[in-house]
């Protein structure tokens, strides 16, 4: 059984779905996916429709991690600062 993922976590939600990303880049129509934290299991189903909400997540998710760990965006701007 895989660690358990902590969805509040944007570093850690950000891998997988930005895999689920690349995957329907690479042509899947849809692209299911399934994480768990402690006792909670979250699943997510994209279809191609849903590619650029897929995306913007993506990019929400690489912003909010930025942040936690204080990196610097692709704005130039300081992440949580």
């Amino acid at each position: 059984m895989a660690d358990p993922i902590d969805y509040s976590d944007p570093c850690a939600v950000l891998p997988i779905l930005r895999e689920a990303y690349y995957k329907m880049l690479g042509g899947s129509r849809t692209e299911r996916v399934r994480y768990r934290s402690g006792d909670n299991e979250r699943e997510v189903v994209f279809g191609r429709a849903d590619i650029n909400a897929l995306r913007e997540e993506v990019r929400r998710l690489e912003a909010a991690c930025a942040a936690k760990n204080g990196r610097v965006t692709r704005f130039g701007l300081r992440a949580g600062g």
